[in-house]
């Protein structure tokens, strides 16, 4: 809750931490949710489930290429974080 810190943004001390398996994925929700809802909401409009047919893998793709853009600016490697986001999706589902 942005609203009731008292630093925004607040003071890490330990900034290394963050990439801590067990910190990774909170600090990636709170940067999307906190600092970016657009994107957030962009990836609300995907499946948690890999895309199979036609139709399903040009929505996913362009989803994953709106959602690399929204936060890098670019298309910077964007059929890599797609590869990426299927693997996630894989394995998470």
């Amino acid at each position: 809750n942005r609203g009731d810190m008292k630093s925004i943004p607040a003071q890490i001390d330990d900034p290394q931490c963050v990439a801590l398996p067990e910190n990774c994925i909170d600090s990636g929700g709170f940067y999307l949710r906190g600092a970016r809802p657009n994107v957030a909401r962009a990836m609300d409009k995907d499946t948690a489930e890999s895309a199979i047919t036609n139709d399903e893998k040009n929505k996913e793709r362009k989803i994953s290429r709106e959602v690399t853009y929204a936060i890098n600016g670019g298309y910077n490697d964007d059929a890599f974080r797609l590869e990426y986001t299927r693997d996630a999706k894989d394995i998470l589902s």
